[in-house]
């Protein structure tokens, strides 16, 4: 089914938002650099980032890492910075 309302830029500002995180995650490379490229792709297609979303690094028998990039910055939600 072909689908070209607003639920199609919805699905492309998902995938241009994974694709920027798989790019920018390199060494060098902040989280916070990455939340503004989800603000500014977002913002492309018309779109807002869900607040809350968070995405943890994984370790071996810990769910929660300490680092996290945060999907849209809110004046109540901060994660510390990392490269």
């Amino acid at each position: 089914e072909k689908v070209d309302d607003r639920r199609s830029d919805c699905i492309m500002a998902a995938w241009n938002c994974a694709e920027a995180a798989l790019r920018l995650l390199q060494v060098g490379n902040t989280n916070t650099e990455i939340t503004k490229a989800f603000a500014k792709i977002a913002e492309d297609f018309n779109c807002k980032p869900m607040q809350g979303v968070l995405s943890h690094q994984l370790k071996k028998h810990v769910i929660d890492g300490n680092r996290a990039i945060l999907g849209c910055e809110t004046q109540d939600e901060h994660v510390d910075e990392f490269e």
